[in-house]
């Protein structure tokens, strides 16, 4: 079904924008593959210097920005919140979630998600929030720096060590100010809090392979200089020896693209999360780096997961050994995000196997949907292009709700568990993506 949702110019001549709201995976949606900017003259254009009016109607532009609304985490949370299902995010968890956004006052992320477990009847997730380097970086060093945190936060010792990390890749002479891409905060609401929680860490590296000395040595700035940054001390030799070894055993066409440092828990290891990798050679990789554990029901699924997703990533936490707790994140390629159509056979198939209940199944696809200036609402989904909204000057146009991925957690001594984790992101044109 296709509505509208809030007053149109036509209503209200103050109105910044009119928004199409789209609820049904069919209905297209893209966003115009050019750069918006001003020209002398001060009219927007698009990069091929057309005026933005040949592409927009300006009844929808009342300010040089589209979607200016969207400017801090929680004016994201206010605009989705109507289509946030209770069996995923109850009132109370919400409120949580907002608390933690509304620490941060300014455009420091463009995405950001949940955590919810599907098997569970508990409305709860975890809150995610992910920063680009593109501009997003130096608003969570202004933060940071100008302790606009409160004091008992800001000075905790996980905190000054987050600083430090983004001070240095802030610093374009660092190595780690082109080699880390992006950062994820992922706050863990499983346990009530007044002030801003501790988060997990997880930086987008760019491909991490090694496969010869050369690339051994080049590797050496997340152990020796990322790493100990967020963490606060050096990574025991240990460790970092069955990082690499870790790293190269992995198959041809893998590679590690997020380390993470999982400051909330009480683990000395380091998450890894690998790319590319085919289920097929997922336990003979396992057990190439020491992990030798049952195997019966990871075989089972992982026989099927080819019949339902076309991308799977695998999660380890590496320490003195490899922990025996996987993940396995599945979801498709290429990201079509809220017009992806595959995702209800693989809730089905994961409710056959009770992983996942109805409800939250049912949750997940009515989350599913888009928001965005009705001008261009009939572009098409390769014309996407996720954007970073930093500043007054930029332009997005399309927010987005979709099934970012589905990780299944395999414990030898557990059940399996399946989390989702449901997306929001600000797609346009406006910055490169990191």
């Amino acid at each position: 079904m296709v509505e509208l949702s809030g007053k149109t110019s036509a209503d209200n001549q103050s109105s910044k924008y009119d928004y199409l709201s789209v609820s049904h995976p069919e209905v297209k949606l893209g966003i115009h593959d050019t750069v918006f900017k001003k020209n002398s003259s001060g009219q927007i254009q698009d990069d091929s210097h057309r005026e933005i009016g040949s592409i927009l109607s300006p009844d929808n532009i009342k300010n040089d920005s589209i979607l200016l609304d969207f400017s801090k985490p929680g004016d994201y949370l206010n605009k989705i919140k109507q289509y946030i299902p209770d069996q995923i995010i109850s009132d109370e968890n919400y409120q949580e979630i907002q608390h933690v956004a509304d620490y941060f006052n300014t455009d420091i992320s463009s995405f950001f998600g949940f955590e919810t477990v599907l098997s569970s009847t508990m409305s709860k997730s975890d809150y995610c929030i992910a920063i680009s380097k593109n501009r997003e970086r130096e608003e969570l060093l202004q933060i940071l720096e100008n302790q606009e945190l409160p004091a008992n936060i800001i000075e905790g010792t996980s905190w000054k060590n987050i600083t430090n990390f983004t001070k240095e890749w802030a610093n374009p002479l660092s190595i780690i100010h082109d080699q880390v891409l992006g950062l994820w905060f992922e706050f863990d609401t499983s346990e009530s809090f007044k002030d801003l929680p501790i988060p997990n860490i997880f930086f987008h590296a760019k491909k991490i392979r090694i496969q010869s000395k050369k690339e051994e040595e080049q590797f050496q700035w997340i152990p020796q200089i990322a790493i100990p940054l967020l963490t606060g001390k050096k990574l025991q030799k240990n460790i970092e020896k069955k990082l690499i070894h870790s790293i190269k055993k992995l198959p041809p066409e893998s590679s590690v693209f997020h380390f993470g440092a999982m400051l909330s828990r009480e683990s000395q290891g380091i998450r890894i999360v690998i790319d590319k990798i085919k289920p097929h050679q997922l336990i003979d990789y396992l057990h190439s780096i020491g992990w030798t554990y049952e195997t019966r029901d990871l075989i089972d699924i992982l026989q099927e997961l080819n019949k339902y997703v076309s991308r799977v990533v695998l999660h380890l936490n590496i320490g003195e050994k490899v922990d025996k707790k996987i993940g396995i994140e599945c979801s498709f390629s290429l990201d079509k995000y809220h017009n992806e159509e595959k995702w209800t056979d693989f809730l089905d198939y994961l409710e056959l196997n009770n992983l996942c209940i109805p409800e939250k199944k049912k949750a997940l696809l009515q989350f599913i949907g888009a928001d965005f200036s009705n001008s261009i609402r009939d572009l098409t989904i390769d014309q996407y292009k996720p954007s970073v909204m930093v500043g007054d000057t930029n332009s997005s146009l399309a927010l987005v709700r979709y099934i970012s991925h589905i990780k299944l957690v395999y414990n030898p001594d557990n059940s399996i568990i399946a989390k989702a984790y449901p997306g929001v992101r600000l797609l346009g044109s406006i910055t490169k993506k990191y």
